[in-house]
């Protein structure tokens, strides 16, 4: 949601930096040279500010990436360390790594549901 507000801005920025950009390309023949220097100088600023901007917009994202990366992993460790105490699990090795192995070793659906089920307890996932 937040991501979707902030691509929003940014693509109205991006409108009028590109209008402007237009604006100028069509008035060089018709302006004189300070005038078009005054308003590349212009165009320049705002392209800096939007930079800035979308720079800010990502630094927030990677932000909140990190926060609920982390609030996962620390619903995610006990809810593990639970499973395989009732499940009798000698060893848990991320997916990622395993080059072959039998399917019904494989306990990834069974974590995901409880996962989820723990979120939608904790209120941690907005259904909407």
């Amino acid at each position: 949601m937040i991501q979707d507000q902030n691509k929003l801005n940014l693509k109205k920025d991006e409108d009028v930096i590109s209008n402007k950009e237009i604006e100028i390309n069509n008035q060089k023949n018709i302006l004189s040279k300070d005038e078009i220097k005054k308003k590349v100088s212009n165009l320049n600023e705002l392209i800096k500010k939007y930079q800035i901007k979308r720079n800010k917009y990502n630094a927030n994202i990677i932000e909140l990436k990190k926060k609920y990366t982390s609030e996962i992993i620390n619903l995610l460790n006990p809810l593990l360390t639970q499973y395989v105490d009732k499940n009798d699990i000698k060893l848990v090795v991320d997916k990622k790594n395993i080059l072959v192995g039998v399917k019904s070793l494989d306990v990834t659906k069974n974590i995901l549901k409880i996962l989820n089920d723990e979120t939608k307890n904790k209120k941690l996932v907005d259904e909407n």
